[in-house]
């Protein structure tokens, strides 16, 4: 006599593999970024730091500390701390507000202010805009001509 698989412990695991699954795909998504950036092979543009600090963050990855200077402003920048191996970011939109060259105020070469839109949740971000969507501006700096560019400041203002 053959037994039966209890129907209750096969749906419980195919949630947890469901589960395993989106976690894993979630911790993998590459933000647009091509492997020669991820792994800082080449010279970054702006948009590049930005969609490597995302990249780098949903990781947990220390790396993001060296995409981030925090001489020229320091206002806790790290604003993807909160990620955990449970949650998604969906990053929506990046557009670039300013440019500035030279600015002597601040001793640099260059200075972009972009205005980027994420979704975080938990296993599944929204793919669009709605209430929980966050809006915060980057400041990037290039301090020489020839230097990477650092994110000095996230946030609103």
């Amino acid at each position: 006599m053959k037994k039966k698989f209890p129907i209750g412990l096969l749906i419980v695991l195919i949630i947890l593999v469901g589960f395993s699954l989106r976690i894993f795909y979630n911790k993998n998504k590459d933000f647009g970024l091509p492997n020669d950036v991820k792994n800082i092979e080449k010279q970054l543009s702006a948009e590049e730091t930005i969609r490597l600090h995302f990249y780098y963050s949903n990781r947990k990855d220390e790396r993001v500390d060296d995409i981030i200077d925090t001489t020229i402003l320091d206002d806790g920048i790290r604003v993807l701390d909160s990620v955990n191996l449970f949650e998604d970011i969906y990053l929506i939109d990046i557009k670039e507000l300013s440019t500035e060259d030279q600015p002597n105020e601040w001793g640099v070469y260059q200075i972009k202010t972009y205005q980027v839109k994420f979704n975080c949740g938990v296993f599944i971000a929204s793919k669009s805009e709605n209430e929980n969507t966050i809006d915060v501006d980057f400041i990037l700096v290039k301090k020489e001509e020839d230097s990477p560019w650092k994110i000095v400041g996230i946030g609103n203002g």
